[in-house]
């Protein structure tokens, strides 16, 4: 039991990375980012001991992750309002988080990874404290990327023999079907979507580039972004995000950019770290630099950077931000000091 309890450590210490390093993609360039009432943010805040990841903020709500004494695996809703904790469900068999999670008309959609090999799609109703299984597959290499456009999902795959594909869930009529397949030599890094179109970052035999597709399948345009390739030479990528005419790529080694599809890239950005998210499709989007507590706005009307007010506690870095899912000025940051154990969180309003 020790030595599974070791094991289970040693993993969970290295998925929490994946988690605080991939970013989520969604839908609905028309999100309303209007500024709460006053009375939903409350400064720093006491999370619970149990927590072992967040997955989500949904206004007064915490989606987060939980290991118990059995290693078994659960997820929980954290009311900041109330103080009221609630168990959502379990992850059967889990042994791998997901890559990220999206949500469509306030459900989140996550794959995470079986003690068996087997990739499982939930749909969580956070305020109806459900969980719903959507698919369970075998034969796939690796994490899997879900976004949401057009109010479907779609998941970018790897199968075992290397082939790249995407495959499109839908709410409504609770099917699942084949949406992309790439050929052989073409290698999908990526997955997003902004607005109602879906976008592959794809490496082929004569560069790299963004797909970008319609819902119903078409391709839309094709652009050349092999000035991005040296963050694909030796590592995978953990994040990709477009964000209207500049896209955010970040790979597991920590290098990251935020480019123009002209291929300019933003010197106040240049290894940041993007808010997570379980939407996508907003009027700006948060960046932080851990060690110097800077945090900045990126505007997607004119693609503008502005460095953000907020006072970081004095002796603390930012271990991770998360953006409220339908609100992106309004996050939860969690603020750490280097060499210790202490942490603070707050949610708080950035501008």
């Amino acid at each position: 039991m020790e030595k599974r309890r070791s094991t289970w450590a040693i993993i969970l210490s290295v998925l929490l990375a994946v988690l605080l390093t991939a970013c989520d993609q969604s839908v609905d360039n028309n999100t309303d980012i209007s500024v709460p009432e006053q009375e939903r943010f409350y400064g720093d805040v006491l999370l619970l001991d149990g927590l072992f990841a967040v997955v989500a903020l949904d206004g007064d709500l915490v989606a987060y992750l939980s290991v118990d004494g059995n290693d078994n695996v659960y997820l929980y809703r954290y009311d900041l309002k109330s103080g009221e904790n609630s168990r959502i469900c379990e992850l059967e068999n889990y042994l791998m988080n997901p890559a990220n999670c999206t949500e469509v008309d306030g459900i989140l959609y996550l794959n995470y990874i079986t003690g068996d090999n087997s990739h499982v799609l939930v749909a969580v109703d956070i305020n109806g404290l459900s969980k719903e299984e959507v698919t369970v597959e075998e034969n796939i290499s690796g994490l899997v990327y879900s976004t949401a456009a057009s109010g479907k999902i779609f998941s970018l795959k790897h199968t075992d023999s290397g082939k790249s594909i995407v495959d499109c869930y839908s709410p409504q009529s609770k099917e699942s079907f084949g949406f992309l397949s790439f050929e052989k030599g073409q290698t999908a890094y990526g997955i997003s979507a902004y607005g109602d179109n879906v976008y592959i970052l794809l490496r082929e035999s004569d560069g790299i580039f963004i797909r970008q597709y319609d819902p119903d399948g078409k391709e839309v345009s094709l652009t050349d972004v092999s000035f991005a390739e040296h963050l694909l030479e030796e590592t995978q990528i953990s994040t990709f995000q477009i964000m209207n005419d500049s896209f955010y790529l970040c790979n597991f080694s920590g290098e990251s950019a935020v480019f123009g599809f002209d291929g300019r890239s933003s010197e106040e950005l240049a290894d940041s770290t993007i808010a997570k998210t379980s939407s996508g499709s907003f009027a700006q989007y948060s960046f932080y630099k851990e060690t110097t507590g800077q945090i900045f706005i990126f505007d997607t009307a004119d693609s503008t950077v502005r460095e953000a007010r907020y006072d970081v506690p004095e002796g603390f870095d930012i271990r991770y931000i998360y953006s409220d899912l339908r609100d992106p000025g309004r996050v939860l940051i969690s603020f750490r000091q280097p060499g210790s154990r202490n942490e603070k969180v707050s949610v708080s309003l950035i501008a």
